[in-house]
């Protein structure tokens, strides 16, 4: 169990889902990335490519997209410590 307890999934159980995904596209690959980082569809949808180090192996999770009152915005974390930096090994 992670933080909150969290569980985090073993490649085979990603593969297993994914192996479910009956469809090729966007939605797939933001599911997938979604279930190899572990980020939420908010901080997802909020990702620039500024945010990607590929080279140096790490995500910046530094904003979230929010809707209120039918109007899209990208916000910053409530507080510093909400969204720190994800080094896992990227997914691609």
């Amino acid at each position: 169990l992670l933080a909150n307890n969290h569980v985090e999934l073993t490649r085979e159980e990603i593969k297993e889902i994914y192996s479910c995904f009956n469809v090729e596209g966007i939605y797939t690959d933001i599911l997938l990335f979604q279930l190899y980082t572990g980020l939420r569809i908010s901080e997802t949808l909020a990702l620039t490519w500024k945010d990607i180090y590929e080279k140096e192996g790490f995500i910046n999770i530094n904003k979230t997209l929010t809707y209120f009152k039918g109007v899209y915005s990208v916000t910053t974390p409530k507080t510093k410590y909400s969204y720190p930096a994800f080094t896992s090994p990227l997914p691609f």
